[in-house]
C-alpha cells in the first residue's frame, strides 16, 4: 500500500536563509529544476510507502524488487531538492527513504551484495551535502543515528577487483570522497573511516594516476586535442562514459587541491569526448546497455558543468562543455521523457506504449525508483551548479560542426561519429565481446546512429537497435550468405577517410569459421542519409536487416520505408521481406524488422542506402 502518512515526528521548517533563489529562466539550472518539480509533484506522496520505500512501476506485479538502492538514491535526491527549494515535506520524504535504506542492507544468502556500492554513494553524498543544513530538524534528529552508523560501517566493496577500469570504481571513489568530508570518524575494523588518511591516499592515487594509466590506450585526437572515452571497455556503452564523467568530476571537486593536474587533464579529455560524441538532438546513449535512459542525460549535464568549473580548463573548452550540458537537458525536457503520471519516464519507450509492452526493451535491473533517483541526483547537481545558472553559450557541440569525424576509443567496441552537411552518423567497429551482450543488437557493429537536418531541425532517422538475447536476432549487418553459411561482420579496423567512414571487416559464422575476409565497407554521407557499399564476390548473397519504428510499406521493387526512414538496395535480384519477431528498445516499445537482400553477386559492387523518408535517394 502506498500512503502519504509518515511514521516520523513532525519537524521544524528548514531555515529560509538556507534556501536557494530560483535559477534564472532559460538556463540549464532552470531546465533541470523544472524537470525535478514535475517528478516531485508526481512521486510525492502517491508513490512512497509508509515505511519510506517507493513503488516501482517498471517491475511486474509478481516480481521481486529489481534493485535495492532506489530508496537511498531517490531519498538522497529528494533531501537535496527539498533543502534547495525550502520544501520540508519533500526533505522529510527523502529522510524517510534514507531511514529505510540505512536499516535494510542488500543481502543475499546472508552476504552483502556489491550493489550496496550504489546505496553507499547516495547515502554518503547526501550526508556530506545536507547534514549541516539539517541541523535542528526533528526528522533528521530521528534518522541521524542510524544514518551515521551506516556511514561509519561502510567498507570498500569494489576496489581491488582487478579490472583495468570499471564505472563502479568511480562510484566507490565518490563515496570515499564524500565520507572524508562528512566530519565523521569510525573505530569499526575495516571501515573506510577507521583509516581516513589511508582512504584519502587511495582515492587520490586512483584519480591522479591509476585512471589515466588504465585508460590511456583509449585516448584519440580531435585535431590537436586529446579526447578520452572512459566507459566500460572493451564494449564502450556511451551511457557509462557519461556516468564516469559525473562521478569523476564530483570526486575531483570534493578532493579540491588533492586532485592534481593529471586528474583535471583526464576530466578535460572526458568532457571533450562527450561534446564530440553527443548526437545533434543531445542523445548520449543510443547504443549499448542503459540505452536512452533518462539518467544518462542528467549525469552528462552534471558532469559537463562540474568539469567546466575545474581549474585549468580553457575558457573556450568550458563554453563548449556548458553548451553540451544544455543540449543534453533539452533532450531530457523533450516529450520523449515527459510522463503525466510519473513526471518523468526513465526511458522513452514508455511514452507511447503500456509499461508491460515497453519493459522488455530495458535491462533487467532497470527500476523506477533507482533510475528516477539517479536522474534526480544529476539534475540536482545541475540546479545547484554556478555555471548552470549562466546563459547557454552560443557555441555548439561537435555535431554542429560543418564537418566532424572522430573515433572514440581503441578497443573493438570503438565507434566513429561523423558529420558532413545535413548528415550525422555513428558507426561501431565490432559487436560486444562479453558473452552477456554478444547477442544483444544494442551492441551491434556497423551503422547504429543516423540523424538528418531538415528545415533547421535534426530528425532521427535510424531508430536505436533493440535489446535482444541468445540467438533470437541475426545482426543487422550486412551479413553474407555463402551456400548455407551465414557470415556475421566483425570489424577489425575503423577509420575516417576523407569525409566517409571505412571499416575493414571479416565475416564469421557462429562457430568462428570465416567465410569472407578483410572486406572494405564504406559508409558515405549522401544528401538524404548514408550509403553502405562494398565489393561482392561470386556466389555471395548479402542481407541487410532494417528496423522501423512505424508502419512499413514497399517503395518500388528495391526499397522499403516508413514515415521516417527509407532503405533501398542496389545489386543483383533485390528482394524485400518482413521478418518475424518481437523487437523493443529503450526508445521504442515496438520495432518492425525487414530483410533487404541481394541475389548471387558476380563481382559487382553492392550498396544499401538509408535515407530520411521523402528525400530523393541517390
Amino acid at each position: 500500500m502506498v500512503a502519504a502518512v509518515g511514521y516520523l515526528a513532525a519537524a521544524a521548517p528548514v531555515r529560509a536563509a538556507d534556501c536557494a533563489p530560483n535559477p534564472p529562466a532559460g538556463t540549464p539550472s532552470a531546465a533541470a529544476a523544472a524537470i525535478e518539480d514535475r517528478v516531485v509533484a508526481a512521486w510525492l506522496p502517491n508513490l512512497q510507502h509508509r515505511d519510506g520505500s517507493f513503488a516501482d512501476y517498471v517491475a511486474r506485479p509478481s516480481e521481486d524488487k529489481r534493485d535495492h538502492y532506489g530508496p537511498a538514491m531517490l531519498g538522497a535526491a529528494l533531501v537535496l531538492y527539498g533543502l534547495r527549494t525550502c520544501r520540508p515535506t519533500v526533505t522529510h520524504a527523502g529522510l524517510r527513504a534514507i531511514d529505510w535504506a540505512t536499516k535494510h542492507l542488500p543481502l543475499r544468502n546472508g552476504k552483502l551484495r556489491t550493489i550496496v556500492a550504489f546505496e553507499n554513494v547516495a547515502l554518503a553524498v547526501a550526508y556530506e551535502e545536507a547534514s549541516d543544513r539539517l541541523a535542528g530538524d526533528a526528522v533528521y534528529a530521528q534518522v541521524r543515528r542510524d544514518w551515521e552508523g551506516r556511514l561509519r560501517h561502510m567498507r570498500y566493496e569494489v576496489y581491488g577487483h582487478h579490472r583495468a577500469f570499471y564505472n563502479w570504481y568511480l562510484v566507490e571513489t565518490l563515496t570515499v570522497a564524500a565520507l572524508l568530508r562528512s566530519g565523521l570518524h569510525s573505530t569499526v575494523p575495516g571501515a573506510i573511516l577507521t583509516h581516513p588518511e589511508a582512504a584519502r591516499a587511495r582515492i587520490t592515487n586512483y584519480l591522479n594516476t591509476t585512471v589515466l594509466q588504465s585508460a590511456m590506450f583509449q585516448i584519440t585526437h580531435f585535431g590537436d586535442q586529446e579526447v578520452l572515452l572512459l566507459s566500460d571497455a572493451p564494449d564502450n556503452p556511451p551511457a557509462y562514459h557519461e556516468f564516469s564523467l559525473a562521478l569523476f568530476s564530483k570526486s575531483v571537486a570534493l578532493l579540491g587541491p588533492d586532485a592534481e593536474t593529471s586528474a583535471r587533464d583526464v576530466l578535460d579529455r572526458m568532457g571533450r569526448a562527450t561534446w564530440a560524441l553527443m548526437a545533434p538532438d543531445g542523445d548520449v546513449s543510443w547504443f549499448g546497455r542503459s540505452q536512452e535512459q533518462s539518467w544518462t542525460l542528467a549525469m552528462a549535464a552534471a558532469g559537463l558543468l562540474t568539469t567546466s568549473r575545474v581549474k585549468g580548463i580553457d575558457p573556450p573548452d568550458a563554453e563548449r562543455l556548458r553548451a553540451a550540458a544544455a543540449r543534453a537537458l533539452l533532450r531530457l525536457s523533450s516529450p520523449d521523457y515527459v510522463s503525466a503520471r510519473f513526471g518523468l519516464w526513465i526511458a522513452p519507450a514508455f511514452t507511447s506504449a503500456s509499461i508491460g509492452a515497453a519493459r522488455p526493451g530495458l535491462d533487467p535491473y532497470a527500476a523506477a525508483a533507482s533510475y528516477t533517483g539517479l536522474t534526480m541526483l544529476g539534475l540536482e547537481w545541475v540546479a545547484e551548479d554556478l555555471n548552470g545558472a549562466l546563459p547557454t553559450p552560443s557555441v555548439g557541440i561537435g555535431a554542429d560542426e560543418a564537418v566532424l569525424g572522430l573515433r572514440l576509443g581503441h578497443t573493438p567496441g570503438s565507434f566513429i561519429v561523423l558529420r558532413k552537411g545535413p548528415v550525422w552518423m555513428s558507426v561501431k567497429q565490432a559487436p560486444a565481446s562479453k558473452s552477456a551482450y554478444s547477442k544483444d543488437l544494442r551492441y551491434g557493429e556497423g551503422l547504429n546512429g543516423l540523424e538528418v537536418l531538415r528545415g533547421g531541425v535534426w530528425d532521427r532517422i535510424l531508430p536505436p537497435r533493440p535489446k535482444t538475447a541468445a540467438d533470437e536476432a541475426q545482426p543487422a549487418g550486412p551479413v553474407v550468405r555463402v551456400g548455407r553459411a551465414i557470415g556475421r561482420p566483425v570489424g577489425h579496423a575503423l577509420r575516417v577517410v576523407g569525409e566517409e567512414i571505412v571499416m575493414q571487416v571479416d565475416y564469421e559464422t557462429t562457430s568462428g569459421r570465416r567465410v569472407a575476409l578483410s572486406r572494405k565497407v564504406q559508409y558515405q554521407p549522401t544528401a538524404c542519409g548514408v550509403q553502405l557499399s562494398f565489393r561482392a564476390f561470386p556466389n555471395e548473397e548479402w542481407i541487410y536487416s532494417v528496423f522501423f519504428s512505424g508502419g512499413v510499406h514497399r517503395v518500388g521493387p528495391d526499397a522499403v520505408a516508413d514515415s521516417t526512414q527509407a532503405v533501398s538496395a542496389r545489386g543483383p535480384h533485390v528482394s524485400l521481406a518482413p521478418s518475424p519477431g518481437s523487437f523493443r528498445s529503450g526508445q521504442h516499445a515496438r520495432l518492425f524488422r525487414w530483410r533487404v537482400e541481394t541475389g548471387h553477386a558476380h563481382g559487382a559492387y553492392v550498396s544499401f542506402t538509408v535515407c530520411a523518408s521523402g528525400l530523393p535517394t541517390p
